[in-house]
């Protein structure tokens, strides 16, 4: 190989190199809806995944609600609501092992039902942001293969009135966010049903979001 060719060869490895990184960053921090200021809950820390259609039984996973593409660089506070729909009879095949909030979290929650509850939560300091911020974690099992599916919406101290959950900034502005998938009637996240919940676009959700103010 001559000294020229040798160059090249490194050249289009270090090439090689910078596009493989590329990618691996861009997947690492792509989220499952486009539009700013949105909460869902993922199956993953990165927002990728809103659905695991089958489920092993007796094996615990991990459900996030997650503040995705935030405008704001921190967050002093959130406030939502959510259900867990399962099948009338079949309650007490899911459990929740654990829960985790930020880290300095003033909590004044009603979580005591895995099936319908809401967070108001203070944060000191302050949850810095990133495209896919982790507000709670949950870590669930099933004890049967039961479809599950997730709905988020406003918690009883919803500030607008509007059904939506919010967000505050560490200057007190309060933001209300939407849903990933478009409304607090449709699943925001899926467990054993075929089919993932699509994002609305930012047409449909600006009249979504005018059928709750």
């Amino acid at each position: 190989m001559t000294e020229r060719n040798k160059y090249a060869h490194v050249a289009q490895g270090i090439l090689l190199s910078i596009l493989i990184l590329g990618l691996v960053g861009t997947s690492a921090f792509a989220v499952v809806d486009p539009d700013p200021d949105m909460l869902g809950v993922y199956f993953d820390e990165n927002a990728n995944i809103n659905s695991i259609e089958d489920q092993p039984e007796g094996e615990s996973f991990f459900a996030y609600f997650i503040l995705t593409k935030p405008t704001m660089s921190a967050v002093w506070g959130f406030d939502f609501g959510y259900r867990v729909v399962v099948p009338s009879g079949m309650e007490d095949r899911i459990l929740r092992l654990g829960r985790l909030l930020p880290t300095g979290s003033t909590p004044s929650l009603d979580d005591m039902s895995l099936y319908n509850g809401w967070y108001t939560i203070g944060i000191d300091p302050n949850l810095l942001t990133t495209e896919a911020t982790v507000l709670v974690q949950w870590e669930l099992m099933i004890t049967a293969p039961i479809p599950i599916e997730f709905f988020l919406g406003a918690s009883p101290f919803d500030y607008f009135e509007d059904g939506l959950p919010e967000i505050q900034s560490p200057s007190g502005q309060i933001l209300p966010v939407g849903l990933s998938t478009g409304g607090p009637d449709i699943p925001v996240a899926t467990v054993n049903l075929p089919g993932a919940p699509v994002a609305a676009d930012n047409a449909a959700w600006g009249q979504i979001k005018a059928m709750f103010r």
